[in-house]
């Protein structure tokens, strides 16, 4: 059986690290947004989003470029230890031509999301060899669905 490649796993979240959202799929519902992010500030994380967040083409967070643009600019960022998608749904798999461009050799981050995200998370492991994480998103589940051992395994799973 041939070896593969070993994958590089991304240092842990501690409190203060620098969370990132993004929304590179479909455009969401930004009371439930909001209220993700304050759950997310409450567990001790700095929270960071980009004011065209909330932008729409379509049934889109914005066109393509503002999405791979947002995506760009945090798995770049030094600060950002981890970025969690806002939503899924359909448009992530436009970005990957985009995203093939950037450095393979980026440091690993923590990566959370589903649905059409698994298509990033995907591409994540293949092209940079990351350790991914197919977990709840801020505008649905982070907001509103995560229950408290929702929220202790995911803590547990991102913090230990």
């Amino acid at each position: 059986m041939p070896s593969s490649p070993s994958l590089k796993k991304p240092p842990p979240l501690k409190p203060g690290d620098t969370i990132a959202i993004a929304a590179p799929a479909s455009s969401f519902n930004s009371e439930a947004f909001l209220s993700g992010v304050a759950k997310l500030r409450a567990w001790g994380f700095e929270v960071r989003y980009r004011d065209d967040i909330f932008s729409r083409y379509r049934y889109l967070a914005g066109d393509d470029a503002r999405r791979f643009a947002e995506l760009r600019e945090y798995l770049l960022d030094p600060q950002v230890k981890a970025i969690f998608m806002a939503r899924g749904g359909y448009g992530a798999m436009r970005l990957l031509t985009e995203l093939a461009k950037l450095p393979r050799d980026l440091s690993p981050k923590i990566i959370l999301g589903y649905s059409d995200i698994t298509s990033l998370l995907l591409f994540a492991m293949q092209q940079w060899a990351w350790v991914v994480f197919q977990g709840p998103v801020v505008a649905k589940d982070i907001s509103e669905n995560l229950g408290p051992l929702g929220e202790a395994s995911l803590k547990r799973t991102l913090c230990d």
